[in-house]
This record gives structure tokens, C-alpha cells and sequence, in this order.
């Protein structure tokens, strides 16, 4: 299979769901897997050393305004109408975490997948590359980078079986040996391809880290009784993190300011009967102690706000104890 663009082929802990899907939504149920939060810690002891081998290896990638990724996007410049792009990019993103999720494979991973795809399309067109192929190979690379590694068989036919629910015909192709073979070798090859756009840079941050740490250190991630009032908030928090893989914050901000700006996004919204329950300091305070400018947060959440703005709204709106959208943002601007 060709991808137009390259001058040479080279050779032959999880929190489902979030606010986007809803409770009865595409992801499933909202609520909090302490289990696997605690198994995340683990597993992270365990790579302890792995961690400082890759922090000594810094990513070569360099983070980019919304204002040029909008202006330079390479779908768009190819004559993808913007709204459509926006759609596409969500599908890929959609097919990602369904077939991650059905693949067990941990929320960190298929954020990597995710922000992979993202990187991908940031410099190629949507138009000139298959998407759907792109984010099956993006998904299989992530595994791999994670340590939570899904045989190639095993990534196409939950992948094709998301995206080809209701088309039988489509699943029963991949009974035939010789055509699963070759969908698994164009798989091969677009991971070749997006290898060789990014440049082989592959040490990808996600926002998890730092805030299961945070959620960690402030004793959050026990078995919180049900009428606690800072349960909301270890959910909220995931939530948004989650809903944020759809936009292109990942190529903006490092992971930790985006975890920042969620965990500030849920506080605001951890409201009771009209009490407001905090974890965070007020003011300079948050930022000082976080490293995040107002404006970078300020844009972020308004990101992140932007993904309900319609669709979403009644979703919000419960969460924030019956504020609309509007006075969501109003009161997020006046806290900043």
C-alpha cells in the first residue's frame, strides 16, 4: 500500500468512558476502576528504571500553537472542509480507544496511540492517507511502547470488528488467510510510515502520570465510600482527561499541564447542594505550585469545554449542579 508523501518507502490504570460518551454512552460505564489505578502504581514501580533511561532521552518534538495547527493543517490544505477534519479526526480516535479497550490494553497506552495518530496527521493529509489504517498501526505501536504488547492478529480483528459492527460481510473477509495477510502487512507498512514521519521520536508523555500520582498523594484512590464528596472529582478528572484525547491539546502542551487543567476543570465542577468541595489551592497558589500559566490553562479547559458545547451540554450541566455551559465558563474566567 503507498502513502502518498514519502519520497521513499521504507522496506518491505483505566478509567473507561468520559463525559463524551455519556453514562450509557459509546465507553461504557463511568465508574472508577481503583483496582487498575493501584495496578498503574505498580507497574510503574516496576519500570522505575526504564523511566529514568527514557528521561534522560528528551522528546525532539516541539509543541505548537492551536492557531498554527489550524493554519497549517495538511487535510485542510488539501481541501478537507474543517468540520469534516475535526470528524475524521474523531473517528480515528474513536476507533482507537473502542479497540484499545476491547484489546485490555491500559488507558496510558492507547493515549500514546492516540497522540501518535495525532502527530501523524499534524504533517500528513488525511485525504492522501487512510486514517483507519494509520490508527491500527498507531494502536499496535503503543502497545509495544507500553510494555503491553497485542499480536498483530488479534489489533485487526477487534479493529475491524469496531469499525464494521454492522457489516457482517466485512468481518467474514478476515476468515480468508490470504487477505488477512495482507491487510496485517499494509498494517506493518503504515507503522513503518508513521515511524518514519515522527521521525522515530516515540518518547510520548500522557497526562495520566502525573495526575494518578496527585490523586495518589492526596489519598484519593482508596475505596472512597459512595457519599464521599471528592469521588466526583477522581472521576471528573479522568473524564476529562479522556475527552481531551479527541482534541489536539497533545500537540500544544506537555501531559502535565493537561492533567493540570483537568484536575483544575473538576474541582471547579465538584459542586454538592451548592457546596463547593476543593482539593486545590486558589490563585497564584494553584499555579505556582503546578507550573501552569492562567492563559495556558485558561486554553486548555476552554478546549476541553468546547467538546460538549453542544451535543454534551445536559451532561455538563448535571455535573456542574445545573450550570449551563456559559456559566461554566464565566465562572472559570473568573477564577483566573
Amino acid at each position: 500500500m503507498a502513502f502518498q508523501g514519502f519520497t521513499q518507502q521504507p522496506d518491505s490504570f483505566v478509567m473507561d468512558g468520559g463525559y463524551a460518551a455519556g453514562y450509557d454512552g459509546e465507553h461504557g460505564n463511568l465508574s472508577p476502576h481503583v483496582s487498575q489505578q493501584r495496578q498503574m502504581l505498580r507497574d510503574q514501580e516496576h519500570k522505575q528504571d526504564l523511566a529514568i533511561q527514557k528521561a534522560h532521552k528528551a522528546s525532539r518534538y516541539v509543541f505548537r500553537s492551536l492557531e498554527d495547527l489550524r493554519a497549517t493543517n495538511p487535510s485542510v490544505r488539501d481541501g478537507l472542509d474543517p468540520d469534516k477534519e475535526r470528524i475524521w479526526r474523531r473517528q480515528y480516535c474513536k476507533l482507537i480507544q473502542e479497540a484499545g479497550q476491547a484489546l485490555k490494553i491500559p488507558q496510558w497506552a492507547i493515549a500514546v496511540g492516540t497522540t501518535l495518530c495525532h502527530r501523524f496527521f499534524a504533517v500528513k493529509s488525511m485525504k492522501k492517507n487512510d486514517r483507519f489504517l494509520i490508527a491500527t498501526a498507531c494502536l499496535f505501536l503503543a502497545a509495544k511502547l507500553e510494555e503491553s504488547p497485542r499480536q498483530l492478529r488479534n489489533v485487526i480483528i477487534e479493529v475491524e470488528r469496531v469499525r464494521h459492527a454492522k457489516n457482517l460481510a466485512a468481518l467474514r473477509a478476515l476468515d480468508d488467510p490470504v487477505h488477512l495477510e495482507r491487510v496485517k502487512e499494509e498494517v506493518l507498512q503504515a507503522e513503518r510510515a508513521v515511524l518514519y514521519t515522527l521521525g522515530f521520536d516515540l518518547n510520548i508523555g500522557h497526562p495520566y502520570n502525573d495526575l494518578i500520582h496527585w490523586l495518589n498523594r492526596e489519598q484519593l484512590l482508596t475505596d472512597l465510600p459512595n457519599e464521599s464528596p471528592y469521588k466526583p472529582l477522581v472521576q471528573n478528572s479522568w473524564n476529562l482527561v479522556n475527552d481531551s484525547l479527541r482534541t489536539t491539546l497533545c500537540l500544544q502542551f506537555p501531559a502535565s499541564k493537561i492533567a493540570w487543567a483537568a484536575l483544575w476543570m473538576a474541582d471547579l465542577l465538584n459542586i454538592d447542594n451548592g457546596t463547593h468541595y476543593s482539593k486545590l489551592p486558589c490563585g497564584a497558589a494553584f499555579f505556582d505550585k503546578f507550573e501552569i500559566r492562567p492563559e495556558e490553562l485558561a486554553s486548555i479547559c476552554d478546549q476541553m469545554l468546547s467538546e460538549y458545547e453542544h451535543s454534551k451540554l445536559a451532561r455538563l450541566s448535571a455535573a456542574a449542579g445545573g450550570q449551563p455551559l456559559q456559566a461554566i465558563k464565566a465562572d472559570m474566567e473568573a477564577r483566573l
